[in-house]
């Protein structure tokens, strides 16, 4: 695992073109197989139209009929629409591929999974940031391996007493080791993906991409107004409901990413992420409780005190007075 996240950098073309194409699989599938027959149910159970599909994924010609029967369509008078599902459908047939594009890269090889290669990287450097903390300074790839094989096959119990030994709050280490386990392999992969994504979530998703999705949400609903609006005015006929509905779905993918995004936000801001001040200059504290982690705390401290300059007393500076 810390081969691979020792080498995870940038995403590479492979990478994003595996991704990419497993995104389109993925939506294809989605719209096929469920979103089309779904559609499909709702027109003729709801509305009681007719349906007459010109090209089965463009274009659908809707006749409702006066008194169909429908659920919704009793009082409505004879009607025909031109519905594009496509069009309609876009922004949730793309999420549902990214979705899907997602947990299949998260179990590929990190030669070519996007997610894995960005999962294994996040455990790593959580892995180091818990290793600094605990032994005080910045540690080699032994101590870290030796300090993630003690993590993994703890148990609960084990892993309250190392929390409180450690500073840290049990469930980041509870999450960390189902983390953990994801990443050393074998059947524990299907079962603890997703508390390994919990961890890439909370730690790197949420902090680095938060104000970006809350500016996509402004985005989207200033696309919404805007075609709202033009089809207040007309621009858009009745008949042809397949932009407001594009618009709608828009919204609505972009608000449960939101939601996700608040969901897994962190309570606080973690040590590691903070920018600036003691944090920066001292590394994360450690817990007073670990017996080493004080032991190099307190150096560093000396360290610095015996760098500073000695303060210029009053007795010392000359008295001018006197000398004239």
């Amino acid at each position: 695992m810390h081969a691979h996240a020792a080498q995870a950098g940038r995403t590479t073309a492979l990478q994003a073109t595996v991704f990419l194409a497993l995104m389109l699989a993925g939506g294809v599938v989605f719209f096929h197989l469920l979103a089309l027959p779904m559609l499909e149910a709702i027109f003729r159970d709801s509305l009681g139209a007719r349906i007459e599909q010109v090209s089965r994924w463009y274009e659908w010609r809707l006749v409702v009929e006066a008194n169909s029967g429908g659920v919704s369509a009793r009082d409505m008078d004879a009607k025909e629409y031109l519905f594009n599902p496509m069009l309609a459908l876009a922004p949730i047939t793309l999420a549902m591929g990214f979705v899907l594009a997602s947990l299949v890269s998260a179990l590929l090889p990190p030669r070519v999974g996007l997610l894995r290669k960005n999962l294994e990287r996040e455990i790593s450097q959580a892995l180091g940031r818990l290793a600094e903390q605990v032994y005080g300074v910045a540690v080699g790839s032994v101590e870290t391996l030796t300090l993630a094989d003690r993590l993994r096959s703890a148990s609960l119990e084990e892993l309250g007493a190392r929390a409180t030994e450690y500073g840290t709050p049990a469930d980041e280490l509870i999450l960390l080791q189902r983390a953990l386990q994801w990443a050393s392999g074998g059947v524990r992969r299907l079962f603890s993906l997703p508390s390994a994504v919990r961890l890439y979530l909370r730690n790197h998703f949420t902090v680095e991409y938060e104000q970006a999705v809350l500016g996509s949400i402004y985005v989207g609903a200033a696309v919404l107004i805007i075609i709202i609006g033009l089809r207040g005015l007309q621009f858009i006929p009745k008949e042809r409901p397949s932009l407001v509905l594009f618009a709608i779905a828009l919204e609505f993918v972009l608000l449960i990413a939101y939601a996700v995004t608040l969901m897994f936000s962190p309570s606080q801001e973690q040590p590691a992420r903070q920018s600036g001040g003691l944090g920066e200059l001292f590394g994360p504290v450690p817990s007073v409780s670990s017996p080493i982690a004080s032991v190099h705390y307190a150096e560093k401290l000396l360290r610095m005190f015996i760098a500073m300059p000695p303060p210029v007393r009053s007795d010392d500076a000359p008295n001018h007075e006197q000398s004239h």
